[in-house]
């Protein structure tokens, strides 16, 4: 058998419309009536979800007390970072909580990646781990393991 009888097998695509892309294409007209009752078919749904978050935005309760810097009330100024010293802060809570409830901490003018801060890092520290003033691991610490006498816990700024 000689395959030389056999017919050259094209590489073109078949002639037809989707293989061609000669399909119709949809083409809106927008009028604006058209236009109008668009923008209403989306404003709805959109207003009643606005409202749903603002109604819980309104709902959060937040208390706020400085405790560091200037404006500070007398009875926290044991808590200022240039005292060193340990103390209790206590929040007046007046208004009902539905649990959970969450604690947040807020900084000021404080950069976690900070090249400092990122160099004194111990993960052990994090974990719960105790170390005292001559620990060879508070090495991991430096440049910032210590607030003049006072080993920083966990160690960073």
């Amino acid at each position: 058998m000689s395959e030389s009888n056999a017919a050259p097998v094209s590489k073109r695509p078949l002639d037809t419309p989707f293989r061609q892309q000669r399909l119709p294409a949809w083409q809106p007209i927008l009028t604006p009536q058209m236009v109008a009752v668009l923008f209403l078919t989306l404003a709805i749904p959109f207003i009643g979800l606005g409202s749903v978050v603002l109604q819980e935005s309104d709902a959060v309760v937040e208390y706020v007390k400085q405790y560091d810097g200037s404006g500070v009330s007398s009875e926290l100024e044991s808590c200022k970072i240039d005292n060193a010293g340990l103390c209790n802060i206590t929040f007046d809570i007046k208004d009902d909580m539905e649990a959970p409830v969450y604690l947040y901490y807020q900084l000021t003018n404080f950069y976690q990646n900070h090249r400092r801060y990122a160099k004194s890092y111990l993960a052990d520290q994090l974990l719960g781990t105790v170390y005292q003033s001559g620990s060879t691991a508070l090495a991991y610490c430096d440049p910032l393991s210590k607030n003049g006498s006072l080993i920083l816990k966990p160690c960073g700024p």
